[in-house]
């Protein structure tokens, strides 16, 4: 579940950095048709956080899950900015290194 968590938070904020006018694009696919239909990325990108606070809050109560939610937001935040521009940052990387915490979160569980 945490898993789930960290990975919606990634793809609500990638949605809403690649939405933004001042964004650095990497001219793939995903990155271009998010900026040409910014209003339905942002819609999407909002209702992914909605989502992911819902299940941390489900999952460990109100203001833990807030606070969970909020600290795998600034991570994920963080990484992103820093890692973004300088173009070190691909799909199978980001792929890779999600199903290996999937594969890891199920195997302790």
């Amino acid at each position: 579940m945490n898993t789930l968590i960290i990975f919606l938070s990634f793809i609500g904020f990638f949605l809403l950095l690649n939405t933004s006018k001042k964004a650095v694009l990497q001219h793939r696919f995903i990155e271009i048709a998010t900026q040409k239909n910014g209003k339905v990325a942002k819609v999407i990108g909002g209702l992914l956080f909605v989502c992911t606070f819902y299940i941390a809050v489900g999952k460990y109560g109100f203001t833990a899950g807030i606070l969970v939610n909020i600290c795998a937001i600034m991570l994920i935040a963080s990484l992103f900015v820093l890692l973004n521009p300088l173009k070190k940052m691909n799909y199978k990387s980001v792929l890779l290194v999600f199903l290996l915490l999937l594969i890891i979160e199920f195997l302790i569980y």
